[in-house]
């Protein structure tokens, strides 16, 4: 009697896979996993900076641009903050009376430490900005470094005296 060879085949892989197999494939994505977690990291405090930088020179802009319009001197205002501080991270834009014509909450600052210049921005009623870029810098880092120097994923915005407005590397002069 001749036996049938298809059909066997046929019937075993229509079981599937065996949990030895699947535990070795989970096992490996495992492996894998752990590996690009670390990779991961960098890519996250990287995006949490510049996404950070992006909303202050945001609203520096929006600064200029509100005194031009009003034809008043419009400031940015910030306290330098880290974990642990019970400062408000938050950034302000205020016209001459104090009113806020903007806020960026803290909510966008979590997990960053923020150094804003010891005095406010302020833009003229013509949106010049009265000021040395480098002493007017507004520093971010992530949390885990001590300064903006020693990270390699913190940035500075950089407000210009003609009103451009540049976010760049830490090391990389305004």
């Amino acid at each position: 009697m001749m036996r049938n060879t298809t059909h066997t085949i046929r019937s075993r892989r229509a079981q599937g896979f065996s949990a030895l197999e699947l535990m070795a494939v989970l096992i490996l994505v495992a492996i894998f996993a752990a590996l690009a977690l670390p990779s991961f990291d960098g890519t996250l405090k990287r995006y949490r900076v510049d996404a950070a930088a992006s909303s202050v020179a945001s609203a520096l802009q929006f600064a200029r641009s509100e005194a031009i319009r009003t034809g008043t001197a419009v400031s940015v205002a910030g306290g330098s903050c880290a974990p642990g501080l019970s400062r408000n991270c938050s950034v302000n834009v205020l016209d001459t009376q104090g009113t806020k014509l903007k806020t960026i909450s803290e909510d966008s600052f979590k997990g960053l430490n923020i150094e804003f210049p010891r005095t406010d921005i302020i833009y003229s009623p013509l949106g010049i900005f009265q000021g040395s870029n480098t002493e007017n810098a507004i520093s971010l880092w992530p949390v885990g470094s001590d300064s903006a120097q020693d990270s390699p994923y913190a940035s500075k915005v950089c407000p210009g005296a003609s009103g451009r407005v540049r976010v760049v590397a830490s090391s990389a002069a305004c």
